[in-house]
């Protein structure tokens, strides 16, 4: 196992310090993802999709921001699964600019959309976006 790095060496002194806390960030000590890691991929993820349930019917029309500088959002291909149907689809969306991913097939307000956007065979980003609102907590 990987040791601990502390911060000891770097904010010890008299009268202030972390004497004996890890060094935290996205990434702990032992180098496990925490929490703020899902929230770093998601800000630096080529694309954006709003996390706000979805209109059912067909098609599914899916609001995409593609945050590339120079690259269309087509170079990605997006596998989509609702229930047990599924398929690939790519948005053609130009370089910052706000646009519209369809999917030709027809959805419930119970069911839930995923996606999962590959840039070959690296995954970029996943989504699951339900056809309904959550109910509010009290």
């Amino acid at each position: 196992m990987t040791p601990i790095r502390y911060a000891d060496g770097i904010y010890a002194g008299p009268g202030h310090g972390y004497v004996g806390d890890c060094v935290w960030g996205i990434v702990d000590g032992r180098r496990r993802p925490r929490p703020e890691w899902e929230m770093c991929r998601q800000v630096y993820s080529p694309m954006q999709i709003p996390t706000a349930p979805l209109e059912p019917g067909r098609p599914v029309r899916v609001p995409v921001f593609n945050q590339n500088a120079f690259e269309n959002l087509n170079l990605y291909e997006c596998r989509w699964k609702i229930g047990d149907r599924g398929g690939v689809v790519r948005a053609d969306v130009p370089p910052q600019s706000y646009g519209m991913l369809a999917i030709n097939e027809e959805a419930g307000p119970d069911e839930v959309l995923e996606m999962r956007f590959f840039d070959g065979a690296r995954l970029v980003n996943s989504f699951r976006l339900p056809f309904k609102p959550r109910p509010r907590e009290a």
